[in-house]
């Protein structure tokens, strides 16, 4: 069974002065409330109380389900809107990148004790589920206060966040790269681990590492140009863009918004297919069509949201017939050539590439992963796809994240252009702290996070499970929000 549950957490980096804080130790709702499902970390609110005066932010993490067992995949940060305690409880809305407000409500249970109800969607389905709460005892100060004594310079938050580096990698729990620039600029860079565990080769500042799923926003930036161009438009039926689509009736039914926001009803290539196919044989996007092309829709286009990799290798086979190039020829004549990415591209994995990092996973295909790490060679296609699956060093993320800043690079904003749900994913945030996005796979894991507090880009790469490189991009991102403000 394939799961898939989509779910909004808080997570605060909050600034009071210190008879703030002392407020906060008397508020009955300030401080960090953790919520966990399974075991899995779902909900995580933060609250600040000022006097009365509430505030605060909040993640909404991604629990994901292949059929290994669920694990976390992702998370997605936003402000608290119009929080307010009322009688037991605190009432709080956050914003969709569409705009759409949602409402939510953290009933106290105890002192320390709540609950939040949540929707989970199983198999395209959603139901309501209670998610209990519980309040970390020294969050009521240090999560909402961050006071002369907690803060930090630069160059302390630096040396910490390489020291962390490397205890992760002598504990064997990450391999890999973390960039943090700021202003655009690199001011720490930092390579542990093994790209090759066979060969004892070292990852250096330009190994490459496969990005997983935060290549749709590559594919994203490339539909949206071609619409630009007047080649497109989003109620476009696939019938239309690709007439020989081996699927009758998801060619006539599904359109390009449907498409890109993961309503259509194609399914993924994932799945016993995907499992029995040798994946020398999966080269080019049309040869990923035979997983999942010929299957029924799963449902009418347009009524649910379910993930699908498949339809964004239709995206992809829709940018080739529109073009006439292959999705990466054009991805690299659109995208990484006016970067200057020189050393991002969908790499063959028999074919020698430099610098370029194995994967190596503890997934074995049973009920745990705590099995000896293996390379992934045999998990993944033989070269990725417009859904996923190419490689970029920390360096070439940094350029991107650059592009994007300087407007060289735009992601569209479809559901402002047509109303409808943003895709979901990669996960990506675009408010007022930046850009965040990540993607993993068995022995692969990336992120990408701009703005945080304010000046600095985060990048972090792993040849190791997720989440290796999410869980230290997270800790990142905590020391640089205590930094002192110059």
């Amino acid at each position: 069974m394939r799961l898939s549950i989509l779910l909004t957490a808080l997570l605060a980096f909050v600034s009071t002065t210190d008879s703030a804080a002392q407020r906060n130790v008397d508020s009955p709702i300030a401080g960090t409330w953790q919520g966990k499902m399974d075991g899995l970390p779902v909900l995580s609110i933060t609250v600040n109380d000022e006097g009365g005066a509430l505030s605060g932010t909040a993640t909404f993490y991604r629990i994901r389900d292949e059929g290994a067992g669920p694990k976390v995949d992702g998370k997605e940060t936003t402000p608290l809107v119009g929080p307010k305690l009322d009688g037991r409880g605190l009432s709080f809305q956050v914003k969709r990148r569409s705009g759409e407000l949602v409402s939510f409500r953290m009933e106290l249970t105890g002192k320390n004790e709540a609950k939040v109800i949540l929707k989970r969607m199983i198999n395209g389905e959603s139901e309501d589920v209670p998610v209990q709460m519980t309040r970390e005892q020294d969050s009521v100060q240090s999560s909402t206060e961050t006071t002369a004594q907690d803060r930090i310079s630069e160059s302390t938050a630096l040396s910490t966040i390489e020291e962390l580096s490397r205890s992760l990698a002598g504990k064997d729990e990450f391999s890999g790269v973390v960039l943090v620039a700021k202003d655009g600029n690199p001011i720490l860079q930092k390579a542990v681990g093994l790209a090759s565990r066979e060969y004892d080769v070292p990852n250096r500042l330009d190994t490459k590492f496969n990005l997983g799923s935060i290549n749709k926003i590559f594919t994203q930036i490339l539909i949206g140009q071609l619409i630009d161009q007047g080649k497109l438009s989003l109620d476009d039926h696939l019938v239309k863009l690709l007439p020989d689509y081996p699927n009758r009736e998801a060619a006539e039914k599904v359109t390009l918004r449907q498409l890109l926001d993961m309503t259509s009803g194609i399914g993924d290539f994932f799945g016993p297919e995907f499992e029995a196919t040798p994946k020398d044989r999966i080269r080019n996007l049309k040869d990923y069509l035979p997983l999942f092309a010929n299957k029924a829709l799963e449902f009418e286009p347009g009524t649910k949201n379910k993930y699908s990799n498949g339809g964004y290798v239709v995206l992809g086979l829709i940018i080739e017939k529109l073009t006439g190039k292959s999705y990466y020829d054009y991805a690299r004549e659109r995208i990484f050539i006016p970067t200057g990415m020189e050393n991002t591209g969908y790499f063959e994995a028999d074919v020698p590439a430099p610098n370029l990092a194995s994967g190596y996973t503890r997934h074995n295909g049973g009920p745990s992963d705590s099995g000896p790490l293996r390379n992934n060679f045999y998990t993944r296609p033989a070269r990725g796809s417009s859904a996923g699956g190419g490689y970029s060093t920390a360096q070439d993320m940094l350029k991107f994240a650059n592009a994007l800043h300087e407007r060289k690079l735009v992601i569209p904003n479809f559901a402002a252009r047509a109303g409808s749900a943003p895709p979901p994913r990669p996960r990506s945030r675009l408010d007022r702290d930046g850009l965040g996005i990540a993607g993993g796979a068995p022995g692969i894991n990336s992120t990408l996070d701009i703005g945080v507090a304010g000046h600095y880009t985060v990048i972090v790469m792993s040849n190791y499970d997720p989440p290796s490189a999410m869980n230290l991009a997270k800790q990142i991102r905590q020391r640089l929000a205590q930094i002192t403000s110059p």
